[in-house]
């Protein structure tokens, strides 16, 4: 006997459990700013925002560009993460026997490293335009949030050491997702006091793809094991959404002639209901590895929660342009929003492997935190018009309660840097930026892991097996981000668009 049908409806709980990191990799676990100019100012771009990215920075800033303008940017991050779990011990009773009586010698774990390094597809691009109006700025967007979003780890005996057990067996094979946002963005101001603006977005996940391995059905002794099994199963969704909206609102004033303030926020949650497969499989070394794949169709939903951005810049003039800024920003991202998974399945009485099987509506608890974050950066101007330098740096507070983290896509408490420099001629900017994401180590005690093996019995109940995520955690991300903008009347004609004057009580210097 393979897998009872039963046993796929409990697949479908074990996969949803471990899935939270891979839905949120687009903001609690965002990895830095999106924008070569943001990413060299540390994120601090609520109120500084000077070029396309402004679309989804903060909208009412379009109205102070002039002429047409087109961004292509390019963040390319790259994650590394090492896990180096706690041993584990057997226990006589099995997982649940508490307290527990050890059978044999504790299995002692290599650090599980992340094994993808670039994640290439930051890619986001901005086409704006005054239209001659001096008082209006209008946009167009595509943008996916600066995130990893490809993962794997080795779940299998590594080849040098056939008796090796890999301290992420049971917690994630691989995990691949994309987020993006397509925005329509329009701005008005009055003369130099203050603006609003609102970008309306369509939202896609082009695909969610997760795998991991669970324990598959056995008598109690044989599943009674925190490494390895004979009759494991791999268990692999892929999904997608293509329907869903959400808008981002923005305003700034300029109280003084120095000084600026900003807000921008995303007012409506998106509401995802990815749709797709969920296939059942055996691994490559349990009972069940020639066993034809089971396929269930059904849907994941799960929240992209809203946002709020504020921010005051100081600007220092010199003459008629600003020779250097100040900007320091809050950031507040409602992660607990996200309160649990929901599964359903668009078929409710299907035949696996023989045997009728009933899918019943899942509801997953899962607790997140929301997040914090302040911002300090800026931009220096040398060459007026020909050379940028901008330096800033954040600190963020993590999403995930440490009881329940898991090492797909972490958000622990984390602090970065960032630097960049642009030059430009005859309307051509180009930019390059690097960011590094330093996040705090941080250790699961023995005893209060959360993320547990997950164990299908013959008639399809599961059960939690041993804790996965017990031991000490170590991440850094950096991050580079390629920019060019282009000011099609200058690169055209030669000149730039007019820019309007600085208020009349503005001093010509400060």
């Amino acid at each position: 006997m393979l897998c009872p049908a039963p046993a796929v409806r409990c697949a479908c709980l074990v996969l949803l459990v471990s899935l939270l990191p891979a839905a949120a990799s687009a903001a609690g676990i965002e990895v830095g700013p999106q924008g070569v100019h943001a990413v060299g100012r540390g994120g601090a771009f609520v109120v500084g925002a000077d070029d396309p990215s402004a679309i989804w920075w903060n909208p009412s800033r379009l109205s102070l560009l002039r002429g047409t303008r087109l961004l292509y940017n390019h963040n390319i991050p790259s994650l590394k993460l090492g896990f180096d779990r706690n041993p584990a011990q057997k226990c006589k009773g099995g997982p649940g026997e508490s307290p527990c009586v050890p059978v044999g010698t504790p299995t002692e774990y290599a650090t599980a490293d992340q094994q993808n390094g670039v994640f290439p597809l930051g890619v986001s691009l901005g086409l704006t335009s005054d239209f001659g109006l001096k008082d209006w700025g209008f946009g167009l967007g595509l943008q996916g949030p600066s995130a990893y979003g490809n993962v794997a780890y080795s779940n299998n005996p590594s080849k040098g050491d056939p008796n090796s057990i890999s301290a992420a067996r049971y917690s994630i094979s691989s995990m691949e997702t994309a987020l993006v946002f397509v925005s329509g963005a329009v701005a008005w101001k009055y003369k130099q006091w203050f603006g609003l603006g609102v970008s309306l977005q369509y939202v896609a996940v082009p695909y969610l793809k997760y795998s991991l391995d669970i324990i598959g059905p056995a008598s109690a002794s044989t599943q009674n094991s925190p490494d390895k099994t004979i009759n494991d199963l791999r268990v692999d969704l892929n999904v997608s959404d293509w329907k869903k909206f959400s808008a981002v609102v923005g305003g700034w004033v300029r109280p003084l002639p120095y000084l600026e303030l900003g807000v921008s926020a995303r007012v409506i949650p998106v509401n995802i209901e990815a749709k797709g497969d969920l296939t059942i499989s055996g691994t490559e070394n349990s009972l069940y590895s020639k066993m034809v794949p089971v396929t269930v169709p059904g849907r994941i939903s799960f929240t992209y929660p809203v946002d709020v951005k504020v921010g005051g810049r100081y600007v220092h003039m010199k003459s008629d342009r600003e020779l250097f800024d100040i900007e320091a920003d809050f950031v507040w991202e409602q992660w607990s929003a996200l309160d649990a998974f929901r599964v359903k399945f668009d078929k409710e009485d299907v035949e696996a492997l023989g045997t009728r099987l009933i899918l019943k509506k899942i509801t997953l608890p899962r607790n997140l935190k929301d997040t914090y974050s302040v911002r300090l950066g800026g931009t220096y101007n040398p060459i007026a018009d020909h050379l940028w330098v901008r330096l800033g740096c954040w600190w963020e507070s993590g999403a995930q309660p440490t009881n329940t983290t898991i090492i797909d896509l972490p958000s622990w408490d984390r602090y970065g840097i960032g630097a960049g420099i642009s030059g430009a001629y005859r309307g051509v900017e180009i930019g390059l930026s690097y960011a590094h994401v330093f996040q705090m180590s941080r250790t699961v005690a023995a005893g209060t892991g959360r993320i547990k093996q997950q164990i299908l019995d013959f008639t399809g109940n599961v059960k939690d097996g041993y804790a996965l995520n017990e031991g000490k955690y170590n991440s850094s991300i950096d991050i580079i981000s390629l920019g060019i903008t282009i000011e099609w009347e200058e690169l055209v004609h030669g000149k730039k668009p007019g820019v309007p004057a600085a208020p009349a009580s503005a001093p010509a210097a400060l």
